[in-house]
């Protein structure tokens, strides 16, 4: 059976829209999507023209924004400062730099930086680990207690 989150009751007042639902399979495409990115981080993602591990953050921003309403002060706080910790660090430390080749000058070749890679790459999984864990802790990725309303 389809349910249609848009409907109204008979009375017309109360809608049957379910706002939670939506943001759990936001949660869930978010996820599944840095799962797939985390499989090759340095690789560009074809639709954005970004690098994986570019992606990955935004995924993991945008997650940050879901579950940041259920957060104390202390974790919104801990939270952005992360956030902004590995925005710098991708900024002042470029993993991938676009280079003009000297030989010729028309040509560009880009640049990879292996320790800032290494480095960057543990800074944003603390970030997705972070996230994650918030989204454990306020029970936003897990079914409710009462399993029945899974089946």
């Amino acid at each position: 059976m389809v349910q249609d989150f848009n409907a109204y009751s008979e009375e017309g007042i109360n809608s049957k829209f379910n706002a939670g639902m939506l943001q759990m399979q936001r949660i869930h495409k978010l996820q599944d999507e840095m799962n797939n990115l985390n499989k090759n981080l340095i690789a560009v993602d074809i639709e954005t023209g970004l690098r994986n591990y570019e992606v990955l953050v935004n995924c993991i921003n945008s997650l940050f924004q879901e579950v940041s309403p259920k957060l104390s002060d202390k974790e919104k706080v801990e939270g952005l400062k992360t956030k902004e910790l590995v925005e710098c660090f991708l900024e002042k430390r470029p993993i991938h730099s676009d280079r003009t080749a000297t030989i010729n000058s028309h040509k560009k070749y880009v640049q990879f930086n292996k320790d800032n890679f290494k480095q960057g790459k543990k800074i944003i999984f603390m970030w997705e680990f972070m996230v994650r864990n918030y989204l454990e802790k306020h029970k936003m990725n897990s079914p409710p207690d009462d399993e029945s309303a899974l089946f």
